[in-house]
């Protein structure tokens, strides 16, 4: 059987007026209607086409290919709320992606032009393709799996008050703090991160920042140690160079890492030259 929110692989049975009829490994037909017919398509042909419901909530098929699927979790933009039903998600097809008031969590209320972070999912019971915020109650936090020093996806879910509340490799919540932050971040975004810290109740906190040198809280003695960590008293890097350049080797914005090497100058430690610093 066919599965909705899913690519299936269909094959061409016969062709109508209104478009072309499609056959799973069972036997069980789908429309494809006509304007989404690819070209040279024929009966007999096997097409891999994503499955969903149309105006009417009858399974249909399409050449489109949506934003996400059933399971995933994805950032998608709010077109239009409904006071009665929920709020509408642009997933890139033609019929938008329902998010009813019951997936929604308390006391937030998705605002149109907004962008969230969904789980998509299959309602069993109404057989429609449906979004769900409620994804931090789908992965209560755990440590289970994870240690500290621990590379990991991260996907910001939300804006808080000290930070951002993440989702660890899409399991876990997790806490990014703004004093980890080196960059502008927006719902979505997808990051590579590192445990932090586990808390006795399972709460993870998270870093951008590698663990190890370059986690060291000051940025000055973080400089230093990246002199011990290449063996060298020669780094290629300078208040001029590219500021990607220096948060890829400091995990520094480039104005903390101007303002650092201007101290450890000031202090004697390290001089400033046109293509890097040395130690002194």
């Amino acid at each position: 059987m066919y599965k909705l929110g899913k690519y299936n692989k269909l094959t061409i049975t016969h062709e109508v007026e209104f478009g072309a009829y499609l056959a799973d490994d069972e036997g069980n037909e789908i429309l494809l209607p006509l304007k989404q017919i690819p070209d040279n398509a024929k009966v007999g042909d096997e097409l891999e086409l994503f499955v969903y419901n149309d105006s009417d909530d009858r399974p249909i098929a399409t050449i489109n290919r949506p934003r996400g699927c059933v399971g995933e979790i994805v950032p998608l933009e709010v077109v239009d709320v409904n006071p009665k039903i929920g709020a509408f998600l642009d997933w890139g097809l033609e019929k938008d992606l329902l998010l009813p008031f019951k997936h929604q969590k308390r006391n937030s209320t998705p605002r149109v032009f907004s962008t969230i972070l969904v789980k998509i999912l299959h309602d069993q019971v109404s057989d429609r393709l449906i979004a769900s915020t409620r994804i931090m109650s789908i992965y209560e936090p755990s440590s289970e799996m994870l240690k500290v020093g621990d590379k990991v996806e991260l996907k910001i879910a939300e804006l808080h008050e000290r930070g951002f509340v993440v989702l660890i490799d899409d399991l876990y919540q997790g806490m990014l703090f703004s004093s980890d932050v080196i960059e502008q971040l927006s719902i979505g975004d997808v990051k590579t991160g590192y445990v932090k810290n586990i808390r006795i109740d399972g709460k993870i906190d998270v870093t951008i920042k590698p663990i190890g040198v370059k986690a060291i809280k000051d940025d000055k003695q973080l400089i230093l140690a990246n002199f011990a960590e290449h063996n060298s008293k020669f780094l290629p890097y300078n208040s001029k160079s590219n500021a990607d350049d220096i948060k890829n080797e400091f995990a520094l914005s480039k104005k903390a890492f101007k303002k650092a090497i201007g101290g450890l100058y000031k202090e004697r430690k390290i001089e400033i030259t046109d293509d890097g610093i040395r130690l002194c």
